[in-house]
């Protein structure tokens, strides 16, 4: 779905008195339309209150133990993504926890979470992973600027934390109801940090790809220097690493030039094919793999199919989105 041209919205007249229905109060109708169809498909694709799903007698027993104390759940370090509040350094591996000790030792033990304004804020959500119809819990703890997500699975009668990761005042993770994992890491304006994965109907936490974003002078109009190499005027540069595996080992990365407004400059035009050329040269000379997005967006795609993270899960939730 997308706005009608402006052309389109001049004819259009109403019905009942043939008077043309002014400009500006059809391109309101037009973007209330389309806030609409996001927020459908944002509440489609993402966990669900615990009164939108048929929760099975036994995995609502199991839930309702583990948050209230009762009933522990296996941690696995092999799941967990945390980076602020790191579970791993307060939790053994293969050890069993209630929810209550989760936030008992995050509070005691983790550095970042002595300033953690914690107000046992619990709120609990559940996501069908792979979506074979067996529903996890989510659990959100922690207030809003820190707070930890954890993805519970029953598994013949015991609890499996399938998935850990944080949130804080410049990062977030999210689990989506199909069980993909998003998540993002604001540096700065120009430099961010992603990472995507998915949580299989088996409870196991899938890694797929990573990649960090770097801008150089991007929205300005002076000369571009990379390794103190003039690059070109008017321009600005962004770098992307990318790997598939969690500690950026086998990197390959791609290159963008901009123009002053952040627009893409392809490298075939004549005033951009000389800087391209030279940044590549320089990546090069450090021993970093170029490829151009399309070979990128390849190989990303290849991977996606090679882990299992199969078309149904993917696009779960694409026929309720916006083409915008």
């Amino acid at each position: 779905m997308g706005c009608q041209s402006n052309k389109a919205v001049r004819e259009q007249v109403d019905e009942k008195t043939k008077k043309e229905i002014p400009e500006s109060e059809t391109l309101h109708d037009d973007a209330e339309n389309e806030i609409k169809v996001k927020e459908n498909y944002q509440d489609y694709i993402s966990a669900k209150n615990r009164d939108e799903i048929n929760l099975d007698e036994e995995d609502e027993k199991l839930f309702n133990g583990f948050v209230g104390g009762t009933i522990s759940a296996k941690y696995t370090k092999e799941g967990d993504t945390t980076n602020t509040l790191c579970l791993s350094d307060v939790l053994d591996d293969g050890q069993n926890y209630t929810l209550p000790e989760i936030e008992q030792r995050l509070c005691e033990k983790c550095d970042a979470a002595k300033d953690w304004t914690y107000e046992d804020t619990v709120a609990d959500t559940y996501i069908d992973a792979g979506l074979d119809g067996v529903y996890e819990m989510k659990v959100d703890i922690g207030a809003a600027v820190y707070n930890i997500t954890l993805i519970v699975k029953n598994i013949d009668g015991e609890l499996k934390i399938c998935f850990a990761g944080d949130s804080t005042e410049r990062s977030r993770t999210n689990v989506l109801f199909s069980g993909e994992v998003q998540y993002e890491n604001k540096i700065d304006n120009d430099s961010h940090d992603y990472a995507r994965g998915f949580i299989n109907s088996s409870g196991d936490y899938i890694f797929w790809v990573q990649y960090t974003e770097d801008g150089f002078n991007i929205f300005q109009d002076g000369d571009l220097y990379y390794s103190d190499e003039y690059i070109g005027t008017g321009i600005g540069m962004y770098i992307q690493e990318f790997s598939f595996n969690r500690d950026f080992t086998d990197s390959f990365y791609s290159l963008g030039i901009v123009d002053s407004e952040n627009k893409q400059i392809e490298p075939n035009e004549c005033d951009s094919k000389e800087s391209y050329k030279k940044v590549q040269s320089i990546l090069c000379e450090e021993g970093k793999e170029v490829l151009s997005s399309d070979e990128v967006k390849k190989i990303i795609e290849q991977r996606r199919v090679d882990i299992g993270f199969d078309d149904k899960l993917y696009f779960y939730g694409s026929d309720f989105k916006s083409d915008n």
